[in-house]
């Protein structure tokens, strides 16, 4: 398997209290064998949305998204375009909450016809990090390319701890 991403974001301030934020992801991936129900796709994101502090340890975020995913064999190029609505909270240096609803509506055009699909997407998490430890854990809902060449509904519930090692 051979993975290739980038993934440039660029914010800049428009005001003390309001930001523009840029993101770009684009993400590539193949298979040197071709096992059953793997296919490598390449898929290009990008996003644009309005950041504004509400206080200086709360960011209120409203953002627009476009997608397009296209498998590399056996599978139908899928365009996205969603809107999100975020809600970041810092109560510490150590302790960050974020809450994140969404909208999204996926389209592709198939031998017999296009096909679309609407969605709510979301999440709801906390990151704490420590010195030397990060422990993250949320729950999200999303839509995201998949190794069988399509675009599919995930929901997940995540929990990850990293510590570092030290000699």
């Amino acid at each position: 398997r051979q993975l290739e991403h980038v993934a440039p974001n660029y914010r800049y301030d428009l005001t003390q209290r309001a930001h523009l934020n840029l993101n770009a992801d684009v993400l590539h991936l193949t298979y040197q064998r071709n096992l059953a129900g793997q296919v490598g796709f390449t898929n290009y994101m990008g996003t644009a949305g309005i950041g504004y502090d509400v206080s200086q340890r709360s960011v209120f975020t409203v953002s627009g998204l476009a997608d397009h995913f296209t498998p590399e064999a056996g599978g139908e190029s899928t365009n996205r375009y969603g809107a999100n609505a975020q809600w970041d909270l810092r109560e510490s240096q150590i302790m960050h909450f974020y809450a994140r609803v969404g909208m999204s509506h996926t389209q592709a055009q198939t031998p017999i016809g296009t096909v679309s699909e609407n969605g709510a997407t979301g999440g709801i998490g906390v990151d704490l990090r420590y010195q030397i430890t990060e422990i993250t854990a949320d729950v999200l809902r999303d839509f995201a390319p998949s190794g069988a060449g399509a675009v599919v509904i995930t929901d997940q519930a995540r929990f990850r701890i990293l510590h570092a090692m030290s000699e």
